[in-house]
């Protein structure tokens, strides 16, 4: 197993170390990425002055569920 040591992250467990690659990126590091969605009408776009996504998983999922039809 795989553990987050930073401190105040409670010691989660991943089975693969890619896993816990992902959850420091996610997290903790400093300069996450950045995924907006293509949809400039979307909340999460550049221009709809939301979030953007720290994940391109997430942001994948996101135009799969709200956009199918673009």
């Amino acid at each position: 197993k795989f553990v987050c040591d930073v401190e105040g992250c409670g010691g989660q467990t991943f089975a693969r170390h890619a896993e816990l690659r992902r959850h420091h990126t996610t997290l903790h590091a400093s300069n996450k990425p950045n995924f907006w969605c293509h949809v400039t009408t979307c909340q999460r776009s550049m221009s709809g002055g939301g979030r953007a996504f720290h994940r391109k998983d997430k942001l994948v999922a996101h135009v799969q569920s709200m956009h199918s039809d673009v």
